[in-house]
């Protein structure tokens, strides 16, 4: 992942779809697909899918009829100049969109990763429920399980504990979301898989004076939204005394430091340094709260790489993909990216 593909000759799309694979017979059909990819902080997010597929002889009215429910495990295929071929692959959607138009005459399919509505058990559903002595981890694991999801967490991801946490007539994803924003841990839903923290694999590096593959770049480096420092408060009831944790500059002072008070969750100093700790790396997506973005050309690009811009002198340069969408039309494929920065 994370490469350029170099020599490439036309690409084409990827298409296995209830169990088949039938690019060979739908890929010319293709008029686009674009996939997005989510992993922010303070969300449970979801990937998603849309294709839209030339229907001027209304084969997708009959024989190839998009049915809701059906999987697609999508993705891009191209030749180098050697003849190889090679692929990138996006995970697996369930269809729960299909749209039909008329001049022109196309059928439009969106899909998400979560599984099919008969499978997903208590995702969407509302309801109640109170937990106590439970740790993060297991509420999304034990949560996963029913819905039909794989879980996943990103190595070196902290863990949580709560005395008492209640979930008040709000679906699932909705009650992560909220544990999510208290923690600033990411989750997001990816092919059946309830990934939990952030997955770094290679680091990308990107000449910024090479535009045949970076297209356009914006990054933020404003003064109003960095700190440098979070520090988290909390009280201990037996010995009735406030502690604090800081992580970060020790030296910082004024708006450098973001500072966290009242947290329910936080009994004890290592809760206040489990706190501190990941909002300093995750919360309000890092030190920098404004968003990057960038646009590149027939590159592999995924919200778990960490982008190293070369050639920029002393403007940061390294930052975290937290929203990437992917889409091939025509002769190349484009990835659009929402940015944070990294440390």
């Amino acid at each position: 992942m994370g490469i350029t593909a170099t020599g490439l000759i036309r690409p084409f799309a990827i298409l296995h779809w209830a169990g088949k694979d039938v690019t060979a017979e739908l890929s010319r059909y293709v008029k686009s697909m674009t996939y997005t990819d989510v992993m922010e902080s303070k969300q449970t997010g979801t990937d998603t899918l849309s294709l839209t597929l030339f229907n001027k002889d209304r084969r997708f009215c009959d024989a190839w009829y998009p049915t809701k429910g059906d999987t697609l495990k999508p993705g891009i295929g191209w030749l180098d100049e050697q003849g190889q071929r090679h692929e990138w692959l996006w995970g697996e959607f369930s269809i729960d969109e299909v749209a039909f138009k008329v001049g022109p005459d196309d059928v439009i399919v969106g899909a998400n990763a979560k599984p099919p509505v008969t499978e997903r058990g208590f995702i969407d559903n509302e309801q109640c429920l109170v937990q106590e002595n439970v740790t993060f981890e297991r509420v999304a694991q034990s949560w996963a399980k029913e819905s039909g999801l794989s879980f996943i967490k990103a190595p070196g991801t902290p863990d949580f504990r709560f005395d008492r946490i209640e979930q008040r007539d709000e679906s699932t994803p909705a009650f992560l979301t909220r544990l999510s924003e208290q923690t600033s841990v990411p989750m997001a839903i990816k092919g059946k898989n309830l990934v939990m923290g952030s997955f770094e694999s290679d680091v990308i590096q990107i000449d910024t004076f090479n535009r045949s593959i970076l297209t356009s770049l914006n990054l933020p480096d404003s003064d109003r939204s960095k700190y440098v420092a979070v520090e988290v408060e909390g009280y201990d009831q037996q010995s009735n005394k406030l502690f604090s944790y800081r992580a970060g500059d020790a030296t910082a002072t004024g708006d450098r430091v973001k500072r966290l008070r009242n947290i329910d969750n936080v009994k004890s100093m290592a809760d206040a340094r489990a706190y501190a700790e990941s909002y300093l790396q995750n919360g309000e997506d890092g030190k920098q709260g404004a968003k990057g973005r960038m646009s590149v050309v027939n590159t592999m690009l995924t919200t778990a790489h960490l982008i190293e811009f070369l050639n920029l002198g002393k403007v940061p340069n390294r930052w975290k993909p937290t929203t990437v969408t992917t889409s091939i039309s025509g002769r190349s494929w484009t990835a659009s990216a929402q940015l944070s920065r990294a440390s």
